[in-house]
Formats: C-alpha cells, sequence, structure tokens
C-alpha cells in the first residue's frame, strides 16, 4: 500500500479537507493509470557483484 501512504503524506501537505485514501481510492487510481504491483523475485547484493568474477571465471573453468 505504497500509494496509499504516499497520498496520504501527499494529503497532509496540501491540506485537502475530507479526503482519505481508502483501500478502493487506491485500487480506482492504480485502475485509471494501469499501475500493477510488482514482487521483487531477485536481489543483488554487493558482495554478488564483488564475487561473479570470479564465480564466472570458475564456471568457465568447470566447463573447460
Amino acid at each position: 500500500m505504497d500509494i496509499q501512504r504516499w497520498a496520504l503524506t501527499t494529503n497532509r501537505d496540501l491540506g485537502l479537507a475530507g479526503f482519505t485514501a481508502y483501500s478502493w481510492w487506491v485500487a480506482k487510481f492504480e485502475r485509471y493509470y494501469d499501475i500493477c504491483g510488482r514482487k521483487s523475485t531477485k536481489f543483488v547484493t554487493g558482495k554478488y557483484l564483488k564475487e561473479e568474477p570470479e564465480m564466472k571465471k570458475s564456471a568457465d573453468e568447470f566447463l573447460l
């Protein structure tokens, strides 16, 4: 519900009276602007990036 949190924060800044970011409002907003939620399935860490060349070299040696 990041959109809901964003909407409430923006409302605090603008001071719109009577605005509440209900779940139905978020659903309508997402449908109107064609936004879909995506789940992160792959994480890349700094350690992985450092070890990647070594892993690639090891894999190449294994295939030979």
